[in-house]
């Protein structure tokens, strides 16, 4: 019984904002923008599919994750990708600011050309 209220208060109260209308209508409005040839990555991706053009990254695979690795580690080269989203991730990882540094070295600037 515990377990389900800790459930259902993740999922309503502290990480309903990626379900919020603007949440959606700026991160779509943005995706929206990626050109054929272009590529995006979603860091923390869980179960999602936003975009064909976007490969996500979990730190455990499953389901629509198409690379394994840490967002404090990122497994590509530099600048590399068009679009690097991530929600609901950095308060996960250990050293929030070094993925940071790690996504941002890892996208192309500017954003979205």
């Amino acid at each position: 019984m515990i377990n389900n209220l800790k459930i259902k208060f993740v999922e309503y109260v502290y990480a309903d904002h990626n379900y919020s209308k603007s949440v959606k209508e700026n991160l779509y409005a943005l995706i929206e923008q990626i050109k054929p040839g272009q590529a995006g990555l979603n860091v923390g991706a869980g179960n999602s599919k936003l975009h064909p053009q976007i490969k996500n990254l979990d730190i455990k695979n499953g389901a629509n994750i198409d690379y394994v690795g840490s967002a404090e580690n990122l497994p590509f080269g530099n600048n590399l990708f068009d679009l690097i989203i991530t929600q609901e991730t950095l308060e996960h990882v250990s050293d929030p600011f070094k993925a940071i540094c790690e996504i941002s070295r890892r996208g192309v600037s500017p954003l979205l050309k």
